[in-house]
Order: structure tokens, then C-alpha cells, then sequence
């Protein structure tokens, strides 16, 4: 798998099972597609730079709820979702939530 699939993977399924945490407590009888598995499953080792160039991993986010973004400068709705999500960073970011935003081209 390449490594730009491996970290669509991992967005796919972080974001289904946000949601599927978030529509299961907002609405216990929801018919979504989304399944909530019975154990946690372990993520990859991701390494990434932020925006000064210090090196991080996802093991510094344990313990929180991460909303990991996957995004790239060329893609107009990833673009357009930004405020969006920088809206909802300011609004529960914090100790236990963090939005992780990933440009995989800069």
C-alpha cells in the first residue's frame, strides 16, 4: 500500500469513526452505515512537520480525541472546509480535542 493511500486509510476511518461515536450518542437508533468497532484499532506511526519544521508524531496526541485532516493547497473543498475547521478547533480545541490539519503537499 502506498503511503498516500495508507494515510487516506487512516483519514477514512478516523473520520467514520468520529462520526459514528458522534450520530450514536446524538441519536442511539441511527440507521448509518458507520459501525463502532469493539476494540480501538492502532493507527500507523505518522511523522510529520508543523509549521515551524519541528518534527511530530501521533503517539504526542494520546489520550485526545484527534480529528485528523488530510488535506492538499490544490483541493478547492479541502480548502473550503478550513474555516470550518479552524471554527471548530477554537470551539472544543483544547485538552481532550485537538484538530490535526495535514497538508500532504507543503
Amino acid at each position: 500500500m502506498s503511503k498516500r493511500a495508507a494515510i487516506a486509510f487512516i483519514v477514512v476511518a478516523l473520520v467514520a469513526a468520529g462520526l459514528g461515536v458522534y450520530f450514536g450518542a446524538w441519536h442511539a437508533e441511527s440507521k448509518l452505515p458507520f459501525a463502532r468497532a469493539a476494540r480501538p484499532k492502532p493507527v500507523p506511526e505518522l511523522r510529520f512537520n508543523d509549521a515551524e519544521g519541528r518534527a511530530h508524531t501521533l503517539a504526542e496526541f494520546r489520550g485526545k480525541v484527534v480529528l485528523l485532516n488530510i488535506w492538499a493547497t490544490w483541493c478547492e473543498p479541502c480548502r473550503e472546509e478550513m474555516p470550518a475547521l479552524d471554527r471548530l478547533e477554537t470551539k472544543l480545541g483544547g485538552e481532550r480535542f485537538h484538530v490535526l490539519p495535514l497538508s500532504v503537499d507543503q
